[in-house]
């Protein structure tokens, strides 16, 4: 009795033992860490887990968190990413181990950096689900703010959803250089990352478009609106669409038209248009427009509008651009010489 009575109390020793072992490390950051770190190592293999942090967390049984002051080092598609947040909820994460289970995350405040995309102020709830291996997540997020190499936008809202293979973006809103935008993305993670963006415009201020991007938005004034759509993978744009339009009281550079200037007859209006191409002056119009779209790796074509009470003038031309390489060695250039100019 007494032999079977000591194998007892070891047993429950050994089990108290584990008990305190296990809270110690469930409540211990570094041992979360490294638990977390060989959680989304087994359960997101597409992204390579390089370290992750933790300033303090609290433990709830049987598997939630509350972690504080999150720091995840990532690499994505061999490029690194850095996911930092004061506040993060996590579910009944070791749920993921198993096919067929959902977990939930809510994240707050938190900053994301990866290739050229950084994002602020990101909070939001999105639900991670576990089938045939695999993690799948959907869920809304906002941003205070989000930049994309030399564009930014500001308070963004967007439902996402996804798995390792790609990111998709739905009912994405937000505030952009006076304006606002509506519109869809898709990213694919695949050896040569690509993407499909198809984004609505409203009343974008053309002055505010100049100072961040530079380009031809300097020869307008007004506000734009319009709809921007691009494809492609890698470096390689494969589909580029602009159309847009300047309502009543937008200004366009008259230098724009010095080219038709000498077929105009004689008159007061052609006096003034002439003063006004010599002084670097802007034309007033009722009606301003025009399209690009790429129709092969090296061309560009589309239409321009314009109607000029002030001139008397109503014009429709087409306009087509060849360049020796393709369109996307064009628009990094005039992304170089953008971030140039926003350098100065």
């Amino acid at each position: 009795m007494r032999i079977w009575r000591n194998i007892l109390l070891g047993g429950v020793a050994l089990i108290v033992l584990l008990v305190v072992a296990g809270a110690w490390a469930l409540n211990s950051a570094r041992a979360t860490g490294f638990i977390l770190q060989s959680l989304l190592a087994r359960t997101v293999p597409a992204v390579e887990v390089r370290g992750v942090s933790l300033g303090g967390l609290v433990y709830s049984y049987p598997a939630s968190w509350e972690l504080k002051d999150v720091r995840l080092n990532l690499r994505l598609n061999q490029k690194p990413a850095i996911i930092t947040a004061p506040r993060l909820k996590a579910g009944e994460v070791l749920r993921l181990l198993k096919d067929g289970q959902r977990v939930s995350i809510e994240l707050g405040n938190a900053e994301i950096s990866w290739d050229k995309l950084k994002a602020v102020g990101v909070s939001g709830r999105t639900v991670l689900a576990r089938a045939a291996g695999s993690v799948a997540y959907s869920g809304e997020l906002s941003a205070a703010q989000v930049t994309w190499d030399q564009l930014t936008v500001d308070q963004v809202r967007v439902a996402l959803s996804g798995d390792t293979r790609e990111l998709e973006c739905k009912d994405l809103t937000a505030a952009a250089y006076g304006g606002a935008l509506t519109g869809k993305a898709r990213l694919m993670f695949t050896a040569v990352p690509g993407y499909a963006l198809e984004v609505d415009y409203r009343n974008l201020e053309t002055w505010r478009l100049d100072r961040a991007l530079g380009g031809a938005f300097g020869e307008l004034g007004g506000k734009l609106s319009g709809r921007f759509k691009a494809a492609g993978q890698g470096e390689r744009i494969t589909v580029l669409e602009v159309s847009s339009g300047m309502p009543a009281g937008g200004q366009v550079s008259a230098a724009l038209l010095s080219s038709i200037a000498s077929y105009l007859p004689s008159s007061a209006q052609k006096k003034r248009l002439e003063f006004l191409i010599s002084s670097g002056g802007k034309l007033a119009v009722e009606v301003f427009s025009f399209t690009i779209r790429n129709d092969a790796p090296d061309h560009l074509s589309g239409e321009i509008g314009l109607k000029s009470r002030e001139m008397n003038l109503e014009l429709n031309v087409s306009h087509e651009i060849t360049v020796d390489a393709r369109i996307d060695a064009l628009l990094k250039a005039w992304q170089a010489l953008a971030s140039g100019r926003s350098g100065r």
